[in-house]
């Protein structure tokens, strides 16, 4: 049997919010259970198996807001957010079997930008058949697009891509067991002491914000529209629409940032051709 000791050197250096934090610990667990029951299984296998799950969830989800059901809500966020420890899985057993490849992470990628979008579009689509409102799915099928597949982003990329194909296939890193962290995280812990005590309530804060990345804030809104009678799925529409608001702002700055480096590296290019 493998040892979880041997498991926990896969841990990431780097901190994360809470709920990574979180999503990671589980991860380890669960990466020890199944090396451990299926010795065998591929780091591959687990990613198709997390793009299944996440499947499953946007049927219950659409039933879930199609019926006011709270049941089936807590098993879609169940689920999904059980699909998210699976994606610190994959991870896990890629580097523990020396398994990393391009592939897996294509497979991966794949993966979140089918997912994200798909509960957006269902719940969409839901909110369509109950409301009649064509805005407000048109709404949520941008916001969807927005999450994994914005049109602004797939340009950007594929500008980056052009550009840096050369220099990426130089200096493409695939992560080892080495790049993580093999010791006690007492050091991180103790640096958090000198925080003084208004950035500590904030960092607190934050961290518990952290619970709720967006597809949780969209679980949670439509939470308080069966709970609560709030008309007509008020609580998601003004979720969906401040959050599509809040891509957007923060793409067309990502844009602007990212075309600007690649501008720069492209006058120093030149300078020195």
């Amino acid at each position: 049997m493998v040892p979880f000791s041997e498991i926990e050197r896969l841990r990431k250096k780097e901190r994360a919010s809470l709920y990574i934090e979180t999503c990671r610990q589980i991860g380890l667990v669960l990466t020890w259970v199944l090396v451990n029951l299926f010795p065998s299984l591929s780091a591959n296998a687990v990613t198709v198996s997390m793009l299944a799950i996440n499947l499953i969830t946007v049927p219950i989800l659409f039933h879930a807001t199609i019926q006011n059901g709270l049941g089936l809500l807590f098993a879609s966020i169940l689920l999904f957010n059980f699909s998210i420890c699976l994606d610190c899985v994959d991870g896990n057993i890629a580097r523990y079997k020396r398994q990393q490849s391009v592939y897996g992470v294509f497979l991966d990628r794949l993966t979140h930008n089918v997912s994200y979008p798909l509960l957006y579009f269902s719940t969409g689509l839901a909110l369509f058949l109950r409301t009649n409102s064509v805005m407000w799915f048109l709404s949520f099928f941008i916001t969807g697009i927005l999450t994994e597949l914005s049109p602004a982003m797939l340009a950007l990329e594929s500008t980056e891509n052009l550009f840096f194909q050369q220099l990426v296939s130089r200096r493409t890193q695939i992560y080892a067991v080495e790049d993580y962290n093999i010791g006690s995280t007492v050091e991180e812990d103790c640096s958090c002491t000198n925080i003084t005590n208004n950035k500590q309530c904030s960092f607190h804060m934050r961290e518990i914000l952290s619970l709720f990345p967006f597809w949780n804030r969209l679980f949670f809104a439509l939470f308080l529209d069966f709970v609560f009678p709030f008309p007509e799925y008020l609580i998601t529409k003004l979720h969906v629409v401040l959050f599509g608001i809040r891509l957007l702002v923060r793409q067309g700055s990502s844009v602007r940032s990212r075309v600007s480096t690649i501008e720069g590296k492209l006058s120093r290019v030149d300078k020195d051709a």
